[in-house]
């Protein structure tokens, strides 16, 4: 059986906002999901079993992104926005 790390220990939610368009005639959807909330590590990862992500931002800004093991996307901030930092 595979082992899933826990993302809570790099990433702590605040919020979620998820925005779903539903065609049920090709029987699929697509959406937007809006997550805030405080990052301990330089980048991010999240859980996306069987989802094809298009693009990724990080407080507005286009960051990079990859799918590695046990269905995790890594999420690479931009350069100048550092979104773990806070007071």
């Amino acid at each position: 059986m595979t082992t899933v790390s826990r993302l809570l220990d790099q990433f702590i939610p605040h919020h979620y906002t998820l925005t779903l368009s539903i065609d049920r005639k090709a029987r699929n959807f697509s959406g937007v999901v809006v997550i805030i909330g405080e990052s301990t590590a330089g980048s991010l990862a999240v859980h996306a079993h069987e989802l094809a992500i298009d693009s990724v931002q990080v407080d507005g800004q286009a960051a990079m992104f990859e799918l590695g093991i046990d269905d995790q996307v890594t999420i690479t901030y931009p350069n100048d926005c550092i979104p773990w930092e806070h007071q």
